[in-house]
């Protein structure tokens, strides 16, 4: 797969670079480029469940984590029990396209349903960067029909690049059960009612951070594979 997503990315890189093509060839030059995307994303999923990650199950545990290491965008400090988490790699991809001209890709894909369970989990949580929230809590969120569409352009010279990713994130029915004590305060009616009725509100409000989180995450993957 890394072989045929360098080879796919210079044959991508001379047809942008160079004089205009036949239609047909730059056909075969998106498909290309469409069908890469698709395999990429299928990589993702198989590594994902290869690495045990999901469906996910943790008896106990404790220490820091963060995404792919960007200690800005999420980091979580504690201890954890029964842990559960599905459905993540459940990806599918209803739609993608490359734009040859502009050298942009569009991309739609769905998730079913998401599921996540916590027996106990006290520790530190911190989001985008603030104030770090001391959270006492248990309890499941089941999220129905996730949606993201996307567009991002791919600059290749002289280094492989992702850049303007925008889009927007929608969600179906949120079931909420969670037992929250934040700071020493019972807020489990508040949470629950923000995942229920407010989490699509929300994801409109910071649909910038989150993107630039993807943004920085693709370029992770990327490189990892070249």
């Amino acid at each position: 797969m890394k072989a045929t997503f360098v080879f796919a990315l210079a044959i991508i890189a001379s047809a942008s670079a160079g004089p205009q093509r036949s239609s047909e060839l730059a056909l075969q030059q998106r498909n290309l480029l469409e069908d890469l995307v698709k395999g990429f994303i299928q990589l993702i999923i198989e590594s994902v469940q290869a690495s045990g990650l999901d469906p996910l199950y943790v008896e106990s545990a404790e220490g820091t984590y963060s995404f792919f290491d960007l200690e800005d965008v999420f980091t979580a400090t504690g201890s954890l029990s029964e842990f559960n988490f599905e459905g993540g790699s459940n990806i599918i991809v209803n739609d993608v396209n490359f734009h040859l001209l502009s050298r942009a890709i569009s991309i739609n894909l769905s998730v079913p349903k998401l599921q996540l369970s916590v027996g106990s989990f006290v520790g530190t949580i911190s989001v985008f960067g603030r104030d770090e929230l001391e959270v006492d809590g248990s309890g499941r969120v089941v999220i129905e029909n996730v949606n993201v569409v996307a567009r991002l352009r791919v600059g290749l010279l002289p280094n492989i690049n992702i850049r303007d990713v925008t889009g927007t994130i929608t969600v179906g029915d949120v079931e909420s059960d969670l037992k929250i004590i934040l700071f020493g305060e019972e807020v489990s009616d508040r949470v629950n009612d923000f995942l229920i009725n407010k989490l699509s509100e929300a994801l409109k409000t910071y649909n910038t951070q989150i993107f630039e989180f993807f943004e920085r995450a693709i370029i992770f993957l990327i490189d990892s594979l070249v």
